[in-house]
């Protein structure tokens, strides 16, 4: 081999490691470069799935908010249209805002200027009636709106039943345009699809961006199933390979959105690929050089200007990039000067590469920076975590929030140290439930409320939390977006406050109308329209879903001698743009002629000529007819008073010849009380003398000397306070006794509330206190029968019992198994005995307690007398129902006494019924009160026994008892003045029903009414 030909192949051989030094370095930034545009691409789609994600929680609060407003969903529809009319301005992302019934009837939307439509047989609202939870639905054409959408609803469940569904639609075609605002890689596109791989949004937009297409990818159409996350390279159905990254929105039951984001390669190594090529194209041409230059100057020095370039390769390797082989002035070179001339080259690209690269990551820098700006210039705070809690990255809104500039904390410690609570505000979070924590478990979701308060936001804030995870093949950690919805909720709560208002203002304003009897109408005078409020058909008779108003229609309603005042009047109003005042007569569809007074305004339209009629019309029917009997009246008023003159007359005669017949005294005294004018024929019976003999005097010299001041001091108090005058006195008789009289007298005011004269009666009730002495005497003698019961007939009972106990200790061991059952006979028989006394005792003490007229609350005493019963029997499981406001008047203990035998009783009888139930309650207000139960019931044949003491319908082995109990309730109600009686059947059901008297009864009365009875 000759020396030029070993010069060259020495040649090619330095010149080689260059090249593979370029090539390695090309495919090393190739491969960072790859790297890089996959983590921007993965966060883009993160960011772009939470974008879609707050979309989807904002349809959801918005939905929530206007089905919580039972105004608009029960409202008219105008008033409803209007509200979501505004709902669509504020929100242009959204296309309709509307409610619809099961049936798919659309009650109101936010379109509603276009028309109305049918929702029926779209898939969202049948989800959201089957599910009655929030849905998201599959892509729509709107068949209003004619734009595609993606609809959402939310269904509005009362007493178990949907009643209707809110829904709303988000504008596709807006959305992407949106996209063109966002921070997407340059070259990038964007594709949005829902789980069944529907295509709903393409950046850069399609050539046919209205037809509805399915995505190709079966791995994007698998994460899109699954709603997972994930990265990498691809090549596509046209040979085109690409880096691309995906990430799923929220889901909402079954449903959610994924985002995918990719860049062709070649795109992300265009840069990259044009500097290689540059590099190898240099290396070529310094390859070819040197081996000319070999191959002609072979036979120069080669060692020096070899060991020079080497030098240069060894400072290159060292990673000196200003590393050149010396080289001589302009002239002729020699080989190695040429190999060293390209060197030289190669070194000069690989610094302009190595420059590139800065410049690269120096774009790179810039990018982030615009990314920090985009991230701090949010209105909602965002949070990036590792799995480990470890803070990633925060934006300004954040810092505002959270002092993020404390040591790092553990995931457990966030609700803690930053006051995180649920929206009750006081419950704190759970540390597992917080979004930053589900968020770096790789969880994805929204819609979360929580409350956070602390030294950042001491007045506190409502946020609303979103999270999603990003990925790269695993969970590399998650975002977390607060969204401040303090000044949101607040406006929702303001704007529900003036719908109140103004619903309370309708309502009012409605009042009003139906109580004057005034409505009011509307006539569109371009479109021939005419308009009634509900007061208008109830003046008419008229029902709106039967009577097609027109005004042809209503003409036909007026009387026809009125016919044409009223069409001159409204014609007039309309010629002249003035006003419409009118009476007439109208023929209602029941026959009846009614009068009406309209008065109305004109309003003008756009062409100056009135457009518009509407006022108000009152039912004056009732102001006319007076206006026509005003006549008839004045006419025969004379006649009238003469005739009045007259009945006063014989009313007069007649007053003082019943006062002169009753057997009661009556008497009138002037309004002083100073003199009688008045006596009838009882009081000179009474007391003697005639009528003229106590006129113009007083009853004072008749009253016994000790009623004489409590009589007087009743009086003055009467007279002061214009009370009844009322009480007892002793009054002597003409033959000397005293007679105890009952007195009550009432004042007669004047016109101008003025006493005029008094009128008094007096009952002689002297029979009835001698009655009333009777009965205290017999009210002792059953005190003195009770003490015998109690200590007479107890001492044997008393001696039986222990001296049987006795025997029975005595002869214990001894005695035959016959023995031993007489003697647990006869313990028992005493036991039954002194049960029996002690009923006897009650029912004698319920006759003679005392009595206090109280308000008694009957279902509390009620309630308490369950729960004794329940601790009693705590295995018994029985449905007790007591009314709310049970209140009556009486004595307290008596009633307290009352419910316990009666709920007693009904607690005994349904010891066998497995579902046990027991009701107090009231049949209406002032009816009877009532006690039922499912016991075992009776015949009512045997009614007649119930309330009699000893009576009982059921053997003691069945129920045991006295027989004591209804007898006891019987002289309750009695001494109540009221009843008591029983209903029921054998076997189904018994209700115990009595009444009490809303007035107490009098005081020397009230102890012994039972035995009057």
């Amino acid at each position: 081999m000759s020396l030029r030909q070993r010069l060259l192949t020495l040649t090619a051989v330095a010149v080689l490691p260059m090249a593979v030094l370029a090539f390695w370095v090309t495919a090393r930034e190739t491969n960072s470069t790859i790297a890089l545009a996959q983590s921007q691409l993965r966060f883009s789609a993160s960011l772009l799935a939470s974008n879609q994600s707050r979309a989807i929680d904002t349809a959801e609060q918005l939905l929530t908010a206007i089905a919580g407003i039972e105004e608009l969903r029960n409202g008219s529809r105008e008033r409803c249209q209007a509200y979501l009319e505004d709902l669509l301005r504020r929100y242009p992302m959204y296309s309709n805002f509307g409610f619809a019934q099961a049936d798919g009837t659309v009650l109101c939307h936010g379109l509603g200027a276009k028309g109305y439509t049918s929702a029926a047989g779209r898939d969202y609202l049948n989800a959201a009636i089957d599910k009655r939870t929030f849905v998201l639905g599959a892509p729509i054409n709107g068949r209003v709106s004619g734009r595609r959408a993606l609809p959402m609803a939310l269904p509005v469940v009362r007493d178990g039943v949907v009643t209707v569904v809110a829904f709303a639609t988000l504008d596709l075609a807006y959305a992407a345009s949106l996209l063109t605002r966002a921070q997407i890689p340059e070259g990038a596109r964007v594709v949005v699809a829902d789980r069944r791989g529907t295509v709903l949004i393409e950046h850069p937009a399609p050539a046919y961006p209205d037809a509805a297409r399915t995505i190709a990818d079966e791995q994007l159409k698998a994460a899109a199933q699954g709603m997972t996350a994930d990265s990498g390279e691809a090549r596509d159905s046209q040979g085109v390979d690409h880096v691309f990254a995906y990430a799923p929105s929220r889901r909402v039951g079954e449903e959610g959105l994924m985002v995918r984001v990719a860049m062709p390669r070649s795109v992300i190594l265009a840069d990259g690929n044009a500097n290689m090529l540059h590099v190898f194209l240099v290396l070529g041409l310094a390859m070819l050089a040197a081996l000319v230059g070999t191959w002609f100057l072979g036979g120069r020095a080669i060692v020096a200007p070899a060991q020079q370039v080497m030098g240069a390769v060894r400072r290159l390797e060292k990673g000196d990039l200003d590393a050149r082989v010396p080289l001589r002035g302009p002239g002729v070179r020699g080989e190695f000067e040429r190999m060293g001339a390209a060197f030289n080259l190669m070194a000069d690209s690989l610094q302009r590469r190595q420059l590139d690269l800065e410049s690269e990551l120096e774009r790179s820098r810039s990018a982030y920076e615009l990314l920090d700006q985009v991230l701090n210039g949010m209105q909602d705070a965002l949070i990036a975590v590792s799995p480990q809690g470890r803070l990633l990255l925060h934006n300004r809104a954040a810092l505002q929030l959270f002092d993020l500039s404390a040591p790092p904390l553990t995931l457990s410690r966030w609700p803690a140290q930053f006051g995180c609570y649920y929206p009750d505000r006081t419950t704190p979070y759970l540390p597992h439930k917080h979004p930053v924590a589900r968020a770096a478990a790789g969880q994805a979701g929204g819609g979360a409320r929580m409350y956070v308060r602390n030294a950042n936001v001491p007045e506190g804030r409502m946020l609303m939390c979103s999270w999603q995870p990003f990925a790269g093949g695993a969970i590399a950690g998650g975002i977390v977006v607060f969204s401040d919805i303090t000044q949101l909720q607040q406006l929702q709560d303001a704007q529900a406050g003036q719908l109140r208002q103004l619903v309370a203002t309708q309502r009012k304003l409605n009042e009003a109308q139906q109580a004057g009897r005034i409505g009011n109408w509307e006539l569109d005078l371009v479109e021939g329209r005419l308009w009634w409020s509900d007061q208008v058909f109830d003046l008419l008779g008229l029902r709106r879903d039967s009577f097609e108003v027109t005004v042809a229609n209503f003409d036909s309603l007026i009387h026809p001698h009125d016919k044409a005042v009223h069409a001159a009047a409204r014609q007039r109003a309309i010629d002249t743009a003035g006003s419409l005042e009118v009476d007439y007569r109208l023929i209602r569809s029941d026959g009846q002629v009614i009068w009406l007074h309209d008065v109305a305004a004109t309003r003008a339209g756009p062409d100056g000529r009135v457009a518009w009629i509407g006022g108000l019309v009152q039912d004056i029917t009732v102001r006319k007819l007076a206006q026509a009997e005003l006549t008839e009246l004045n006419a025969s008023l004379e006649a009238r008073i003469t005739q009045r003159t007259a009945e006063l007359a014989r009313q007069e005669q007649l007053f003082r010849t019943l006062a002169e017949q009753a057997p009661e005294v009556v008497w009138n005294t002037d309004a002083a009380g100073t003199h009688l004018t008045f006596v009838n024929r009882a009081w000179c019976e009474l007391v003697g003398g005639t009528p003229q003999d106590w006129i113009g005097g007083n009853d004072r010299s008749t009253i016994h000397p000790d009623d004489v001041d409590a009589v007087s001091e009743k009086w003055r108090h009467s007279a002061r306070t214009l009370d009844i005058f009322t009480g007892e006195r002793r009054i002597r008789a003409s033959d000397g006794t005293f007679h105890t009289m009952s007195y009550k007298a009432s004042p007669v005011l004047d016109a101008d509330g003025e006493v005029a004269f008094w009128v008094g009666i007096e009952t002689d009730i002297t029979g009835l206190k001698a009655i009333e002495l009777a009965l205290r005497s017999s009210n002792q003698e059953l005190e003195a029968f009770s003490y015998s019961v109690s200590h007479d007939l107890r001492a044997p009972l008393g001696a039986i019992s222990g001296f049987s106990k006795a025997l029975a200790a005595k002869i214990e061991g001894q005695a035959d198994e016959r023995s031993l059952h007489y003697l647990a006979r006869i313990q028992a028989g005493v036991g039954k005995m002194e049960q029996l006394i002690d009923a006897l005792l009650s029912l004698s003490k319920v006759a003679r307690a005392s009595f206090e007229w109280t308000m008694v609350d009957l279902g509390a005493i009620a309630q308490e007398i369950m729960d004794d019963l329940k601790a009693q029997q705590p295995d018994r499981q029985v449905d007790v129902a007591i009314e709310q406001g049970l209140v009556a008047q009486g004595d307290a203990p008596m009633l307290r006494v009352l419910l316990q035998n009666l709920l007693g009783n009904a607690w005994k009888f349904t010891t066998h019924q497995q579902h046990a139930r027991i009701e107090l309650g009231r049949l209406k207000s002032g009816g009877p009160f009532y006690v039922r139960d499912n016991g075992v019931g009776f015949d009512m044949s045997y009614a007649t026994k119930l309330f009699v003491a000893f009576q009982r319908l059921h053997s003691e082995a069945e129920f045991p008892g006295t027989g004591i109990g209804l007898a006891t309730v019987r002289r309750i109600v009695l001494r109540h003045h009221g009843k008591v009686w029983a209903e029921s059947s054998p076997g189904q059901s018994t209700v115990f029903y009595f009444t009490l008297s809303q007035v107490a009864p009098p005081a020397w009365l009230a102890t012994d009414i039972d035995r009057i009875s």
